[in-house]
Formats: structure tokens, sequence, C-alpha cells
């Protein structure tokens, strides 16, 4: 007759990290929504968005609008007067800065891109309004016309430089998209990790927030006017490159609606 062995504190200590291990392994797939976007990625969005409705909310519909300085000219560029503004609209619990900085990410580091070169560079492209400094940003497209002029568009790929939330479009109008990069707008081109280094003390590496195999782009989370998240899978064929000013050749994509 075999009696049944009673575990002992060593295999109950060696379960317990076999369990914990499993955890730590499942989690980034837990964290993944069925898209293919990280689902934190797409809660800082969605964060970004309620933080700029209650501002409009307070301001007639208007989004704030700063000076930004000379060398801020990519649409991850922001004044730090816009991002303190966003992050403490709270004041009883201010929102934390990774907020503005994509999880999947490894190339962001908040801590240096928060205030580089006196310019809040996010770890999103925000098509708000710079105001009389849209001069320094990238004109074709995005263009400052209000969607209310424009025809109706609902694939998503008409940009606008934002500076109202009562678009006639207004889940179609983009808002804030994460980050695909490359070097070129040929499309057999790698628009995953070109690591593209943008020169400056520190230099920052850019690459795309959502990658797949080879460090393909595998798409974005998208952040429309009405606060909205959605996942977009990229294409070439259908995104709109975006060339950023400067003399790095350097474009940012943002996904059409499929």
């Amino acid at each position: 007759m075999h009696t049944r062995k009673a575990l002992t504190n060593l295999d109950m200590l060696v379960l317990i990290f076999l369990i914990i291990l499993a955890v730590a392994l499942l989690l980034p797939a837990i964290g993944r929504s069925k898209g293919g976007g990280d689902t934190r990625c797409a809660t800082n969005l969605s964060g970004i968005g309620k933080a700029l409705n209650i501002y409009a909310s307070q301001y007639d519909d208007h989004l704030p609008i700063f000076s930004t300085p000379s060398n801020a000219q990519w649409l991850c560029d922001e004044s730090p007067q816009f991002a303190s503004t966003l992050l403490n609209l709270n004041a009883t619990s201010p929102t934390p800065l990774k907020m503005l900085y994509c999880p999947s990410n490894a190339s962001q580091h908040p801590e240096i891109m928060s205030n580089w070169n006196n310019t809040s560079v996010w770890g999103y492209l925000i098509l708000n309004d710079r105001g009389s400094d849209a001069k320094n940003m990238p004109q074709d497209p995005p263009t400052r016309a209000p969607p209310e002029t424009e025809p109706a568009d609902r694939s998503g790929r008409s940009l606008y430089y934002a500076s109202k939330l009562n678009s006639r479009y207004f889940a179609e109008t983009t808002l804030a998209a994460d980050w695909i990069v490359s070097s070129t707008t040929n499309p057999a081109a790698n628009t995953g990790n070109p690591n593209i280094k943008r020169p400056g003390p520190p230099n920052l590496t850019f690459n795309s927030s959502h990658t797949v195999q080879r460090n393909a782009a595998a798409g974005g989370n998208v952040l429309t006017l009405d606060s909205s998240v959605h996942w977009r899978t990229f294409s070439p064929a259908t995104a709109t490159p975006i060339k950023q000013p400067g003399p790095v050749p350097v474009y940012f994509w943002i996904p059409a609606n499929q």
C-alpha cells in the first residue's frame, strides 16, 4: 500500500515560484487588446482625450493653445505649458507624466522627453492647433481648415489641426495617434524600428510603438475628437505619411479607418 507524500515547505516554495513566474509571463499577453495594441496605451490616449474635454468644457469647446519654442516642429512636440495644463486639470489627483507616453515603446523616456530643449516631446502625435506657431508645423497634411468647411470623409484620412471639439465629423477626426515612424514613404521600407536619431542634447531615438515580426509596424491606437480610442491596423497603401520639418528625413504615419 502506497502512502501519499505530504508537500514539504521547499515544495510549496517551488510551487509558488512557478505560479509567480507563469503570471509574469502571461501579463504582457493579457495587456494586449484584440487588435494588437497595448490596452495600457489605449487607456493613456483615453485619459488625454478626457483631460482635453474637461478643458474644452470650461473654454467654449476650445482646446488649449500655447506658444511653442522654435525647435518644436514635429507632431509629437508640445509646449511644456500645454503638458502641465493637461496633467494638472484634476488638482486633487494630478495625472502622472507617463500618460503622455506609450508603454509598448522602449525608445520613449519620459524623464528626458518631457523637457527636451525646452520642448515637451510626447509619445503620441497630437493634431491640435498651435495657433500662430503652426507655421513651424507640417502643413501638407494636416491643414488648418476647420472640418466644418470640408466635404464629408469618414475614412479618417482627412487630417486637421483641431482647435475646437465641435467638429461636424466628430468621431472621424483624428486628435492623437501612436508613433508609426519611418525614414521614407516607400511602402516596402521598414516602418517599425528605423532608429531615427533626432539631433539635440541628448539625441532622441524614434521607433514605432506597436511592432510585430522584424519590427514592422502593426498599427496604432488613434484618439478621435469624441474622446474614443480605436485600434487601426497599419497599411502603407491607406495610411497618410506626414513629413516632419528638418534635415533628417522623418515621416509619421496616421493609419486610416479600415
